[in-house]
């Protein structure tokens, strides 16, 4: 009987240290996710720091957006009349010129 109870105290003890090491490799492995996540957390705020950078920067542009929308469709308008007011001048010389 003593033989069978060192045998099975001795599997014991084994299994103990097998489940010991799988304990110590899932600690490890516990440790590197949660550094991978305090990373991710920093990459994060990293992220939304430039995005809220980014929007308020897209804010400060908007009204000088709309500013050259609104010169260009001047633009526009001002080269249609110039064009009118030259090919006019030009028709105008045109017949000086001929007579």
């Amino acid at each position: 009987m003593d033989d069978q109870l060192h045998q099975t105290i001795g599997k014991l003890i084994a299994q103990n240290e097998i489940m010991m090491a799988q304990q110590d490799e899932l600690y490890r492995e516990l440790n590197a996710i949660s550094e991978q996540n305090i990373e991710l957390k920093e990459q994060l705020t990293q992220i939304s720091i430039k995005q809220e950078h980014l929007e308020k920067k897209f804010e400060e542009i908007v009204p000088d957006l709309q500013f050259i929308a609104n010169l260009k469709q001047r633009g526009i308008g001002i080269a249609s009349v110039l064009g009118l007011f030259f090919a006019a001048l030009g028709y105008y010389f045109d017949k000086l010129v001929k007579h």
